[in-house]
């Protein structure tokens, strides 16, 4: 199985979280024997204001990033994401016990690379880190999807800062989902709700106006993907037209 790695934000104790992790990892967990997770902890040396490293810092910790896999990689282990958050980072890790040797060999990169690294090593069977901490929650795929989408519009040269017709879709099991849904998104801020069947299933196309920046756009995508849940149903996706300003 291929790899497949994603990336989405989400809200840590009222604070922007930025996760990386490899999808492909959820399916293979329930059998993997690396029992163990190596959580590595790094305090980022001038963080922003919002957490996040700078663009100068940017280099060091790709390098710091590539040696603790190759680390990890030589014992047997693998990595399946990191989390950065409110000045810190964290790299995850999952592998056979690799000994007393870690705690020195974590220091020695760290020296190599200026950081002091702290770590979790434990027992986890389940893989409840990388489930818990790292892999979306149904809002978070939607992030994943749209921050998706939105690389896909600024590669074609999109700013998305401009308004725009948005045009959604959801779908559903039966017409009288689809109605539901279509009067919930004609008073919830949506325009032009129409339900219409495809094939064996009942489609409902939506609008709405405004820019594609993450924080407006996931407002209105994480509300259609909440009710089209509770409905039963799918909400799949959006898209908009390229607008260079």
């Amino acid at each position: 199985m291929s790899d497949q790695w994603h990336i989405y934000a989400a809200n840590i104790e009222d604070r922007t979280a930025w996760i990386s992790f490899n999808a492909s990892h959820a399916q293979r967990a329930e059998s993997d024997n690396r029992d163990h997770v190596l959580k590595v902890r790094v305090a980022l040396k001038e963080p922003t204001s919002d957490g996040m490293p700078g663009s100068e810092e940017f280099p060091a910790l790709l390098e710091l990033d590539r040696a603790l896999e190759d680390y990890v990689a030589a014992m047997g282990g693998v990595f399946v994401g990191r989390l950065t958050h409110d000045g810190c980072r964290y790299f995850y890790y999952y592998a056979s016990a690799p000994g007393a040797a870690v705690e020195l060999r974590l220091r020695e990169l760290g020296e190599t690379h200026g950081y002091t690294l702290k770590y979790l090593y434990q027992s986890d069977p389940g893989h409840r880190r990388y489930h818990d901490e790292l892999y979306p929650t149904p809002d978070d795929w939607v992030v994943v999807r749209d921050l998706e989408t939105l690389s896909r519009l600024r590669e074609a040269g999109d700013d998305a800062r401009v308004d725009r017709r948005i045009d959604h879709w959801a779908y559903f099991a039966t017409g009288d989902e689809a109605d539901a849904f279509a009067r919930w998104a004609g008073g919830s801020g949506f325009s032009g709700a129409q339900v219409d069947q495809d094939d064996d299933r009942w489609r409902v196309r939506y609008h709405h106006i405004g820019t594609v920046r993450l924080a407006d756009i996931t407002t209105y995508t994480i509300r259609s993907e909440r009710r089209a849940r509770e409905l039963n149903g799918e909400y799949d996706g959006w898209e908009s037209s390229v607008e260079k300003g």
